[in-house]
């Protein structure tokens, strides 16, 4: 892992004033895998800093469920939240900090299969009991 030091520089005359802004960055890496210790190759890694946490900067994970993520930051910044995620699967969310240089192992649990359920527009009144789907006669109409 390493740690980037960009300096920006930004200049703006005001009322003679010189205004000069600097900002950083973070950058980490890993593998993300599933269950069974197979590449997620579909997964993300999004680092947030401590200042925006709603904002992030998303990377895809390679074919072979590496990753090397970074994002920009505001000089001095040192924790950073970091969110795996990967359709069908629970996200990783783990804090890390600029000073950490390990390698991260990241393994997703897959999510519980859900069951397709259609609907139409008919009215018919159905139960859906745990492994099952059950209709409910309509007894308002005569007959």
């Amino acid at each position: 892992m390493h740690t980037i030091h960009r300096i920006t520089a930004s200049i703006a005359l005001s009322a003679g004033t010189l205004v000069a802004g600097c900002s950083s960055g973070f950058e980490t890496s890993g593998i993300v895998l599933d269950g069974d210790g197979k590449p997620l190759a579909k997964a993300v890694v999004t680092l947030f800093d401590g200042i925006s946490p709603d904002f992030g900067f998303s990377t895809p994970v390679s074919d072979d469920g590496t990753f090397t993520a970074g994002i920009s930051t505001a000089p001095g910044i040192e924790r950073f939240r970091m969110v795996t995620s990967c359709d069908g699967y629970h996200d990783d969310e783990r804090i890390v900090y600029s000073d950490d240089n390990a390698s991260h192992r990241i393994v997703l649990s897959r999510l519980p299969a859900q069951k397709d359920v259609e609907l139409n527009s008919v009215g018919i009144q159905v139960l859906l009991d745990e492994d099952s789907v059950r209709f409910v006669p309509d007894t308002t109409a005569g007959g």
